[in-house]
């Protein structure tokens, strides 16, 4: 099979609540904010990533949501400063079989993921778990995975960890089943695209 990134299996299964926002606004209206928080996340990413290899970025001007979330990443500097020295890795390619990730932060004994939405949303322990189980092999009670918030509307952090590796485990188990449902689908579509040549060649 062809490769799949983690963040598009977890895509396929849309939350309910987030499947209800794009079903009550316009397209136009949902794209333009999606648009936006890519453009925001990706501009954090890079800025972030310069200053952990370079010790410094420059932010756009007027730009005031990366502005918010550079606020915030440096307030978590400060209270983690033991952080930046113990990043091995910055978006390293990883793979397990056909799926491929690029976790934003890897570390001796974890991984952490980084996000600029509003709150810490379930699937993102799904996705960085994943991530974990992509590059380490043997688990210890020293390994973690972690998500690293930056709010682009408050200019504040939210850091959490889990050692739980039970936990990790069971979102490892969580992910099976969206790679599960987003293989059926998609050799579903092709079983399909067969059948409708076979419709349009008779």
């Amino acid at each position: 099979m062809p490769s799949v990134s983690v963040t598009t299996v977890m895509d396929y299964l849309t939350e309910p609540e987030l499947l209800n926002w794009y079903t009550n606004n316009s397209k136009a209206k949902t794209k333009a904010i999606s648009d936006e928080a890519l453009r925001i996340g990706g501009a954090v990413d890079l800025l972030v990533q310069q200053d952990v290899k370079e010790g410094g970025y420059v932010i756009p001007a007027g730009d005031e949501a990366i502005v918010n979330c550079m606020k915030a990443w440096e307030s978590f500097k400060k209270d983690y400063p033991s952080f930046v020295p113990s990043v091995l890795e910055m978006q390293t390619e990883l793979r397990m079989d056909e799926v491929i990730g690029h976790p934003d932060f890897i570390h001796a004994d974890g991984i952490t993921d980084l996000k600029c939405s509003t709150g810490i949303r379930p699937r993102y322990w799904t996705q960085v778990s994943q991530y974990f189980r992509m590059r380490f092999l043997n688990y210890t009670s020293d390994n973690f995975v972690a998500v690293l918030r930056l709010d682009k509307k408050l200019g504040i952090y939210e850091y959490k960890i889990i050692k739980d590796i039970e936990y990790i485990s069971y979102e490892n188990k969580i992910f099976d089943a969206y790679l599960l449902a987003y293989n059926h689908n998609r050799i579903n579509r092709e079983l399909i695209r067969l059948q409708l040549e076979k419709e349009f060649l008779l």
